[in-house]
């Protein structure tokens, strides 16, 4: 760079001078008619070889004080490059994860399901690792929706997500796959694991109540079960 150059042209000067002089010297010694002679023209080159070591060190401090300026402003740039990275990061994965999240339920939707039983029967197709689904269907929950209104209806549905997850490993996926329609997809997990699975979200749902002017609203859900077959 600039600075390594100047550098190099500086010592490369510095060093010129001091070569010169120094033969200089050495040819005064031997022509010099005498002592006082001697002394006056190794005097002015030693102050050549001074004004020229002064200037040096001039230049030198100049060039390592712009080399630090340098330093610190690259080192200020990359930490600011590395948070606005930090920064772009945390918005992609925000992005992604709202793109992916059903707003009413805070489940996954349907888009993220789309992905991710591509990626199981990818799996399933190359290594043979099989998957189950559940299909969870709220029961007559037109009736529910018409007798109490969508705000109850709402409520229902956010609850079924609420009590479901808990009983869901962490490796399973849980999405809204439209209206009272929600798929679970369990990876590596056979037909008989997935109906247990199965049987536990439906009894811990059928236990939901809620008061309504008085009156108890109970939510049940039916749950188909399936594993992917050769």
């Amino acid at each position: 760079n600039e600075q390594t150059r100047s550098l190099f042209s500086s010592n490369s000067g510095f060093e010129t001078i001091l070569s010169a002089e120094m033969t200089g010297l050495k040819n005064t010694s031997d022509a010099a008619i005498s002592l006082d002679d001697l002394k006056i023209q190794i005097t002015r080159r030693l102050a050549s070889i001074e004004q020229a070591l002064t200037k040096k060190q001039l230049k030198d401090k100049a060039i390592h004080a712009a080399v630090e300026k340098n330093r610190h402003l690259f080192k200020s740039g990359f930490a600011r490059l590395k948070q606005e990275l930090n920064e772009a990061t945390q918005y992609s994965e925000q992005l992604e994860k709202k793109l992916n999240q059903d707003q009413l339920t805070g489940s996954f939707n349907r888009r993220a399901y789309d992905r991710k039983i591509e990626d199981e029967m990818e799996r399933f197709l190359r290594y043979g690792t099989h998957f189950s689904l559940l299909l969870i269907d709220a029961d007559k929950f037109k009736n529910i929706n018409d007798r109490y209104g969508h705000a109850i209806g709402d409520k229902c549905l956010q609850e079924i997500i609420k009590r479901s997850l808990p009983l869901l490993r962490k490796n399973d996926m849980l999405a809204r796959y439209g209206g009272e329609e929600f798929v679970v997809i369990m990876p590596e997990t056979d037909a008989a694991g997935a109906k247990e699975a199965a049987e536990k979200i439906r009894q811990t749902i059928e236990k939901i109540e809620f008061l309504y002017k008085q009156e108890t609203v109970r939510v049940t859900v039916s749950i188909g079960v399936t594993q992917v077959q050769d």
